[in-house]
């Protein structure tokens, strides 16, 4: 029976929903004879039945535990098949808010150009619930406008607080904290300090349906105020994590904080890892500069714990914008030219993930009125798992997806994934190793959803106490699949215990698996743990001082417990280093930077290597942006010539504008041997022109012909360049090689991406590779910019091979407007380690 629910405008549906408390299931074979519905009530212990007009379906009335029928009935080899039985939803509900139409986040509808469909699903989420006055949902942020006509009444309300008596009545430290309190101002004063707070709080709960202004998710939860922002615009870490904690002890289920910072911040950890032992989930932006958060992480968005959801920005295209990680944030949500209730009294529009968390928060209430018993980590990857899978926001989240928040209200919750029964450590190396296991089933025989892995050394606290799990960025396969994860950028000679496990969409977990592995020690020449200053190191401008350091009590900085001033340069250089007993010479070190977070920044760390002494410095990599904590880093010191003589350098070098930040802490600096180690990335991409404009030279890149640069580029996911080469369409001599250092031996994926600036059709892409080259045309177009596009699986070689590992571009076959070499991806699919490799390698030759 199909049951429908009409959207009437005055609120969510009373239609009785067929999705509670029933199971339909369908006997195998013929009709259902009342014989045979007396013999499934009695087998199974069910309440009342009634046939179908389908041949074999049957309804199972008012049953209490849904699971445990399912389960019986599926056991029953007479049962075809057995689900919950669910509604059809016919209509929407729509407020009657006058601005409503504006509100492209709630209901695209193509208003604005942007493309229907790319929203929330608000209307078809309201006509399931439209929130619960028993959700308390706290916005930490610069105060609010009570008095907003869209928010007047929708304020939380302490009970236990009488108002203006100078008492604290409940007890709770706080005097008179009747809608919050001001931790900067340390006053009950929640109040707009700043606009921000009172548009954060409209987006995640304005007053709904109430004929007035506009709409938000959540109709019916309390919003606790609590401001920690001075006029400037800055709060403290200090202010943000009582803040936390007020919410928890509160009754807040929910907290949004549309705020954050590039620096790792243990106190905010702490009150998070408080706020996960209360229940409390949180919803945080992940930031606006546009940067891979995976590579330069933004804090409370980038804690691994299992209460908290970094949320990433869409728009009404459904396309990416503002800070992104595949590995780091959970999903995206509108960002862009969002409609909302703001201060003061008045509406209009904004962009940032500010504005994206509270939709998120929003929903994460509605789903908590529907289902109140969810912990946080079921309402975490809940919202992830039921997000829309779009190709605009692939990879730009570990969900890939956008907020739906009618999906996370319907979906079926048959129960957990199977555990995980191999797990493994693999091709144990000495710093690293490859997980590898069978992908369990999900209930109901498919895939899981995601899966979620722990890890820390097995003399720390055990891997179960850990606070922090972070999600995997591969998703499950189906079951059965062998699965494999590289872990690189461990120590060597030290024993790790992980954990792994599955998740569902509907946020149900598996028990965690568990393996423990021991790390070899590696062939050291040199071994800094960088307390005491080592005779091989020349500082001009560095000091070895307290502070964040990854062992011990030092690292070495460049502005101790101070900002570097505009035009720094210093510089720490080590050496001489004999690296010839070295066979893969690797040069490891823990590392966080802080540079300012700007597009057209040339603020940056250089690492160079020499091999005579000095006299030459040939560069291993550049860092930007920001990084925190410290961080392990491997670089190969395969192309620089062996040499008794080798010294190594690290550089700051700032520009001349007035921005400047905290600078570069290094430490634990180690030159040590990579054979028959892991792979130290499992991606490497070469763009043809880097973050600060350079082009590209070899031997990563070589070129005939004239390119010319062009602010076109593309902004696939994980590209950091400012430009990309172009040249007319059909230009004969205009080629383009690609021709990255491989980390190791295996299969490949290659992508190629093409930005704006590009307007060509069969245009020539020819993959060199161990089986010999292969040759694909491919149009460059608008339409499918900033998106990596697969060529296919070749199998390439270690290091640098222009003959078996590289990409070439080829201009003259094009036609049309102008060609653009813009970026190449090598993905290892399938590394080849020890002697298992040999039937991989024949198999793709």
């Amino acid at each position: 029976m199909l049951m429908l629910a009409l959207g009437c405008g005055i609120g969510p549906n009373t239609a009785r929903a067929a999705s509670s408390g029933e199971v339909i299931f369908r006997v195998a074979g013929s009709e259902v004879t009342k014989l045979d519905l007396d013999h499934f009530q009695r087998t199974h212990r069910l309440g009342s039945v009634r046939r179908l007009r389908m041949p074999g379906a049957v309804i199972v009335a008012h049953t209490s535990d849904i699971s445990a029928t399912l389960a019986s009935l599926k056991a029953d080899p007479d049962v075809e098949w057995a689900t919950i039985h669910r509604r059809v939803e016919l209509a929407d509900t729509l407020p009657n808010d006058p601005l409503f139409a504006n509100q492209w986040q709630l209901r695209n509808t193509g208003q604005s150009g942007g493309t229907p469909g790319a929203d929330i699903r608000a209307p078809a989420a309201w006509d399931l619930t439209t929130g619960s006055a028993s959700v308390i949902l706290a916005i930490i942020d610069t105060g609010t406008e009570l008095t907003h006509p869209d928010l007047a009444g929708r304020i939380w309300v302490n009970a236990g607080e009488i108002p203006a008596n100078g008492i604290d009545d409940d007890g709770n430290g706080f005097v008179d904290d009747v809608n919050g309190w001001n931790f900067y101002a340390e006053n009950n004063n929640v109040g707009p300090v700043l606009g921000h707070g009172t548009n954060v709080a409209g987006l995640a709960g304005a007053a709904s349906n109430n004929g007035i202004g506009v709409a938000s998710p959540n109709w019916n939860s309390p919003l606790m105020i609590l401001s920690c922002f001075a006029p400037e615009g800055f709060a403290t870490e200090a202010d943000l994590a009582e803040a936390i904690v007020y919410a928890c002890n509160n009754g807040a289920r929910i907290i949004n904080g549309s705020w954050g910072t590039p620096g790792y911040s243990l106190v905010l950890r702490d009150a998070i890892a408080y706020a996960r032992e209360k229940g409390v989930f949180l919803s945080i932006a992940a930031g606006n500069f546009h940067f891979d958060t995976d590579a330069h992480p933004y804090y409370p968005a980038c804690f691994g714990f299992d209460n908290l959801l970094g949320v990433s920005g869409s728009t009404n295209r459904d396309e990416w914008i503002f800070n992104y990680g595949r590995a780091t944030l959970g999903l995206s949500a509108p960002a862009s030219g969002v409609y909302f209730a703001r201060y003061p009294s008045t509406y209009g529009t904004g962009s940032g993930t500010s504005y994206a968390a509270p939709l998120v928060a929003g929903v994460g209430g509605l789903v908590l009125a529907r289902e109140p018993l969810l912990d946080p980590l079921q309402l975490k990857y809940r919202l992830m798992g039921t997000a829309d899978l779009v190709p605009g926001l692939s990879e730009r989240s570990v969900s890939g997806g956008r907020l739906n928040a009618h999906a996370a209200l319907s979906i079926s919750d048959l129960g957990p994934p199977e555990p995980v029964q191999d797990l493994s450590a693999d091709s144990i190396g000495p710093s690293g190793t490859i997980l590898r296991w069978s992908a369990p089933p999900d209930t109901g025989g498919g895939p899981a959803a995601f899966y979620q892995l722990k890890i820390a050394p097995a003399t720390d606290a055990t891997t179960e106490a850990l606070q922090q799990a972070y999600p995997v960025w591969k998703r499950p396969s189906q079951p059965g699949t062998t699965e494999w994860l590289l872990i690189p950028n461990l120590e060597p000679g030290t024993t790790y215990r992980v954990a792994l496990r599955a998740l569902d969409s509907a946020g149900n977990a598996a028990p965690f698996a568990y393996a423990t592995f021991a790390t070899p020690a590696a062939a050291t020449v040199f071994d800094d743990p960088c307390d005491t200053t080592a005779s091989a190191w020349i500082a001009n401008g560095f000091e070895l001082a307290g502070g964040d350091a990854h062992s011990g009590a030092l690292s070495w900085q460049d502005s101790p417990g101070v900002q570097y001033t505009s035009g720094t340069v210093a510089m720490l250089t080590g050496g001489p280093f004999d690296v010839r007993p070295l066979v893969r010479p690797r040069l490891s070190f823990y590392l966080q930077h802080f540079f300012p977070n700007r597009f057209a920044e040339g603020d940056r760390l250089e690492v160079e290597a020499s091999p005579d002494g000095g006299a030459t410095w040939q560069r291993l990599r550049r860092f930007r942006a920001s990084l925190s904590p410290l961080r392990r880093i491997t670089l190969p010191l395969d192309e620089v010539p062996a040499s008794p003589n080798l010294f190594i350098r690290f550089r700051v070098i700032a520009d001349a504008n007035q921005f400047v930040d905290d600078g570069v802490y290094l430490d634990d600096i180690r030159i040590s041997e990579g054979a028959n180690d892991v792979p130290y990335t499992e991606e490497v991409m070469v763009e043809t022109v880097d973050f600060f404009g350079e082009v590209t030279t070899a031997p990563e890149c070589h070129y005939t012909g004239n390119w010319a640069q062009d602010p076109g580029k593309s902004s696939a996911p994980r590209l950091e360049g400012g430009a990309a080469l172009v040249v007319a369409a059909g230009t004969s001599e205009a080629t383009a090689r690609f021709t990255p250092f491989l980390p190791t031996d295996g299969i490949f994926r290659v992508y190629v991406t093409h930005g704006y600036a590009a307007n060509a059709t069969n245009v020539t892409w020819t993959v060199h590779h161990d089986g010999g080259s292969s040759t694909f045309l491919r149009n460059q177009q608008s339409g499918d910019a900033h998106r990596w596009h697969l060529l296919g699986e070749f199998v390439m070689r270690y290091g640098r091979d222009p003959a078996r590992g590289s990409v070439e571009l080829n201009a003259g076959t094009a036609s049309g407007v102008q060609v653009t070499a813009d970026a190449v991806r090598f993905e290892l699919v399938q590394p080849f380690l020890g002697p298992s490799s040999v039937s991989h390698w024949e198999g793709y030759e």
